[in-house]
C-alpha cells in the first residue's frame, strides 16, 4: 500500500509540475488599434494597424520587425493667416525585443517614422513629408494562441506620443 501511495504521489507531483513551454508570441501577426496623439502640436484621435514577425526563443526572449500606418484627426485652422494644415497618415518600422512571462509579454522597440501632412494657404495645398526616429515601450496580454490585447506608447523624438490599444491577430 505505501508503494502505491507513494508512486501515486510522485506521478502526481510530475504532472502539476510540468511547464507551460507554449510559445505565444512567436509567429506572424496583424491588428487594429485606437489611442490618441499628444505632445507638441497639437492633439487628436488616432487609428491604424500594425502587422509583423516575432521569433520567441526557448528562454522566452522574443525578438520581432513590425510596421505600423495609421492616421489622426489632427488638424489646426489658423484664422490669422486663413491657412490650416493636419496629419494625412504616418507609418512607422520597428525592430522590437521582449520578454514574455506566460501569457504576458514586455517588449520595447526602436526605428524609423514618417509622416505625411498637408498645408493649405489661400486656397493653394502642399503636401509635406517628413521622418524622424520612432520608439516604442509596451504591454501584450495572450488570451488564448491567436488573440491578445496589446497597449503601447509610441513616441516621435520624444516630442509627441500616441498611447493606443488594441487587438492582435497571430497567424
Amino acid at each position: 500500500m505505501k508503494l502505491f501511495l507513494t508512486t501515486g504521489a510522485i506521478l502526481a507531483a510530475a504532472t502539476t509540475a510540468h511547464a507551460d513551454d507554449t510559445k505565444h508570441f512567436d509567429g506572424g501577426y496583424i491588428a487594429g488599434e485606437g489611442g490618441y496623439l499628444t505632445g507638441d502640436g497639437p492633439d487628436g484621435a488616432y487609428y491604424g494597424g500594425f502587422a509583423g514577425f516575432r521569433w520567441q526563443d526557448n528562454n522566452n526572449f522574443v525578438f520581432g520587425l513590425e510596421g505600423s500606418f495609421g492616421t489622426t484627426s489632427v488638424g489646426t485652422y489658423y484664422d490669422e493667416s486663413d491657412s490650416e494644415d493636419f496629419y494625412k497618415s504616418q507609418w512607422t518600422a520597428l525592430a522590437t525585443a521582449g520578454y514574455a512571462n506566460g501569457r504576458n509579454l514586455f517588449v520595447v522597440g526602436g526605428g524609423y517614422a514618417r509622416a505625411n501632412s498637408s498645408y493649405v494657404y489661400g486656397g493653394e495645398s502642399t503636401d509635406a513629408s517628413y521622418g524622424v526616429v520612432a520608439g516604442m515601450v509596451g504591454y501584450e496580454h495572450a488570451f488564448d494562441d491567436l488573440i491578445s490585447l496589446r497597449a503601447r506608447v509610441v513616441t516621435y523624438e520624444f516630442k509627441q506620443f500616441i498611447p493606443s490599444l488594441g487587438f492582435v491577430f497571430r497567424f
